[in-house]
Formats: structure tokens, sequence, C-alpha cells
């Protein structure tokens, strides 16, 4: 074998060798930022724990987004489920301003047409055309990264200021974007549930449900009774049968209490029904249209483990006049949910005293 011959083979194996360093340095590198990452998102996911309202969720976010990315500004927007009130935080420094008045019009606008229209996180330089670029320089920022909420629709919008001392990690950052989501819908949960739980008998059989962590049949009769004077047409009962296994449920439990009004209540009574009490209705057709929503919810796919569960389920909506007691119109809205769940084209039954009609299907 000549010299070149081994020269040749040396300098192949070399080169065989340069390549695969530079393969697990690659890997290293990528293992070193998904470690970094869970890391990230297991030190938010302690800290948000601790937060029991929207505002704490907030404060607690921001502060977090600022420890893991080094940035001194960022801004925060909410849209709380279901009428969409509008939180707004702001990070300056290592303080967090919750803004008391109203967000400008303008600003509100341009916000919620971004998330209709075009909700994708981008990294921006100075100067980057973007739909907030207005909003962004009125509070100084230039170089920012901006994560839309999702959950699967929009919820608001999450912007971290630059300058960034490396190139900012879009998956890292889209994941520190759900947990400030998860954190502002679980504290937004908590508010909700907390007048039930505020009356000392969580540990009562039938006051909670174990498996959603929803109230259960004896909370419901409790808040019911205490709200019984609020009938009147004001107050309208839905019953909601999941057809689904148990694997959906708790699910389901968190989709219907993010859709829900702050003076509306939500249960779950059997092992496939839960109990939706509608309270202040302006007119009762807005009770039906509240099912309807409600039903809409729970029929988005579930993503379980390694398939794609549909929802399905059958409501019925009783109106809850002076003259019911509280069995009576809970009794009422069950026998029309199970009229609707015999008609395959009306998801939602709406009971009416009139006989003629017995029903408005919808």
């Amino acid at each position: 074998m000549s010299v070149e011959m081994i020269m040749v083979g040396v300098a192949a194996i070399a080169l065989m060798l340069a390549l695969v360093s530079v393969l697990l340095w690659r890997r290293a590198r990528v293992l070193r930022r998904e470690r970094d990452a869970l890391m990230v998102l297991r030190a938010h996911a302690r800290d948000g724990a601790e937060a029991h309202t929207v505002r704490e969720g907030m404060i607690r976010s921001l502060k977090f987004v600022a420890k893991a990315t080094g940035s001194a500004r960022a801004e925060l927007v909410f849209f709380q489920p279901p009428n969409k009130m509008i939180h707004g935080a702001s990070l300056r420094g290592t303080t967090v301003d919750l803004p008391t008045e109203r967000m400008p019009e303008t600003i509100r606008s341009l916000v919620q047409e971004w998330i209709r229209s075009d909700p994708v996180a981008r990294a921006l330089g100075a100067g980057d055309a973007h739909p907030l670029r207005a909003w962004l320089r009125e509070n100084g920022i230039e170089e920012a990264l901006v994560l839309p909420l999702m959950w699967p629709e929009p919820h608001g919008v999450l912007v971290v200021g630059g300058p960034f001392r490396k190139s900012p990690d879009l998956e890292l950052a889209n994941d520190l974007a759900k947990q400030v989501l998860e954190t502002l819908l679980r504290t937004r949960r908590e508010e909700l549930l907390a007048p039930v739980r505020a009356g000392g008998a969580a540990d009562t059989p039938g006051q909670i449900d174990p498996e959603t962590g929803l109230p259960g049949e004896g909370a419901l009769h409790r808040f019911m009774s205490g709200n019984e004077v609020a009938g009147g047409g004001s107050t309208a009962i839905c019953s909601i049968r999941l057809a689904a296994g148990p694997e959906v449920a708790r699910e389901v439990g968190h989709r219907l209490l993010t859709a829900v009004r702050g003076t509306d209540l939500v249960a779950k009574v059997d092992e496939d029904r839960f109990v939706v009490v509608m309270t202040k209705l302006s007119e009762p057709a807005v009770a039906l249209r509240t099912a309807e929503r409600l039903v809409s919810q729970i029929r988005r796919p579930v993503v379980g483990e390694g398939e794609i569960l549909r929802p399905d389920c059958s409501a019925g909506v009783a109106l809850w006049t002076p003259s019911m007691g509280v069995r009576e119109v809970l009794e009422l809205a069950r026998a029309a949910e199970e009229e609707a769940q015999g008609d395959p084209l009306h998801a939602v039954r709406l009971h009416v005293e009139d006989p003629a009609p017995v029903s408005d299907r919808v």
C-alpha cells in the first residue's frame, strides 16, 4: 500500500471523526436546550401554582418571564373567557404594573384584530413590520417576541421586549406562553370556584366532585337554595349529558368552567352529567344561546393518549320561575335534556311552561 493511499485513508477517518464530533455537539446542544426548557417550565409551573387570582397569576407570570428571558420589558394581555373581559399587565424592570384604567380603544381593537386574523409567534427586530407595531412603539419596545396565548383559540398575547443576549428560541418561547395561559386559566377557575369552597363544606361528601374538582350535587343544591329568590325568569338551569368516556370528563369540566360567567355555577352531578346554573339573564333567549355555546365547546376534539376523541352531548334548559322549587326545575331541565338526547337533529332543548308548544328546538 502506497504512502498516498495511507494518507487518503487517514484523512477520510479524520473527516468522519470531525463529522461525528459536530453531530454529537449539535445533539448535546439540543439536549441542553430541552433540559433548560423543561427546567424553565417546571419552575414556572411551581411558581404559578401559588397564584389564586387572575391578578396574582399575571404578576407571577411576568416576573417569571423576566427571570427566564433576562428581559426588563414585557406586556401581557389576557381576554378572560367567556365575556372577554380584558386584563392587562406591564413589566418594567422588576416591577409589574396592573393598570386600573380601561385599555385605550385603539389599542384594544388593534390587539383583537391581530388575534382574529394572524395570531402567530414572531421574533421582531427593530423596525420589522407587524400589526401590533404601533402598540409596541407606544410602550417603547422595538425588538420583541410576540407570542399568542392559545387554548386552542387565542386568549391574548404575551410580548417580551429585547434586546436579547442570543437569538430567541421560538419553540421554548411558545412553551412558556402556554404555561402563562395555563396559569391564567387555572386562576380564573379558582376565582369561579371560590364562592362554593368558601362555604366551608368542601370536605363534605357531594360538595366537590373528585374527578373534575368541580362542585358536586351537594354544592349545587346549596348554591341553588341560596339563590332561589333569583328566579323570576332571570335564572335558567342547563342539564348536559356527556356521551363520552370518563377520560374526557375533566377536560369537559374545564371547558365549561372557562365558558361561564363569574355569577354562574358549573357542577358535576352524575358520572356523565353536568349542570350549569345561569343567573342574571337579561332575557330567556340568552339561556338558549348560552347552552348552544356550551355544547359547541364540549364538542371540540379532545387529544388523548395517541388518539383524538370527539365528545358528544345533549342539553336541556329550563327557566326558573318563582313557582318552582330547586328539585322541580332540575327535573325539568333533565327531562328537556333527555328529549334532546332522543332527537339527533337538535342537541339543545328548551322547556317552556306553556304546553303549546311543548318545547322550542335549536
